[in-house]
């Protein structure tokens, strides 16, 4: 399997500073980072505000502003969504993306970041399976059209989703990994990253860190396997 494990150079339209303007919320970005951070805060001027910076400015300005309560809960969904727009909103950017074809991206960096990316070969790498999950469901609906994209969620998202929450909460690493082949093998990769990985990101947002295990179980198990 190929992998892409520097955002940087050819591959720096991956990276949440990659200037592409984007629209969110009735406002429009220099990049995602910098939309991705004025959702942190409550405050219309202040978030007017982030419209005007790029993304490394943006990072350094959001540490001045007090968040928004509950944004440790929602952060997750706002970085999917406005990658989301980042590659829907520019039809080059979108071909970038999907040319990548099914390279596992992981954001390797070295400044601490142990959630969005991998540090010292540790961390969830969010940013990556984000990325990677967008790839696979525009994929899909470039395959099958955006009707017959849901259509495929829908239709198996429910049931894989309670098994595997029973599966993992009372499994041995051993049996984890075997879960995981077995639904790649049923599935395919792409489906593992479009069905099961976002949704627990989602659920580990929404019930205090409840599912960090089995994110950081799927991110560590599929870096150390390349």
């Amino acid at each position: 399997m190929k992998v892409i494990n520097d955002f940087r150079g050819e591959y720096y339209f991956l990276n949440g500073l990659y200037n592409s303007p984007i629209e969110y919320n009735g406002l429009n970005f220099v990049c995602s980072e910098s939309a991705f951070f004025a959702q942190k805060f409550d405050n219309s001027d202040v978030r007017e505000l982030f419209t005007k910076l790029d993304g490394i400015d943006a990072c350094k300005e959001e540490e001045k502003w007090k968040p928004r309560d509950g944004w440790e809960e929602l952060e997750t969904a706002v970085m999917y969504n406005v990658t989301w727009c980042k590659f829907t909103q520019n039809e080059k950017l979108k071909r970038m993306l999907l040319d990548t074809e099914d390279a596992f991206l992981i954001d390797v960096n070295d400044y601490g970041d142990e959630k969005w990316g991998i540090y010292n070969g540790k961390g969830d790498n969010r940013r990556g399976f984000i990325l990677m999950n967008i790839r696979s469901r525009l994929k899909l609906i470039e395959e099958n059209g955006e009707e017959s994209h849901y259509d495929v969620m829908d239709s198996l998202h429910y049931d894989l989703l309670e098994r595997w929450k029973v599966d993992f909460e009372f499994s041995t690493d051993e049996y984890k990994q075997a879960i995981i082949d077995k639904f790649i093998d049923s599935y395919g990769y792409d489906e593992l990253l479009f069905l099961i990985f976002p949704v627990l990101c989602e659920m580990a947002d929404m019930d205090g860190g409840e599912w960090d295990e089995e994110i950081d179980y799927i991110s560590q198990m599929e870096i150390c396997a390349l």
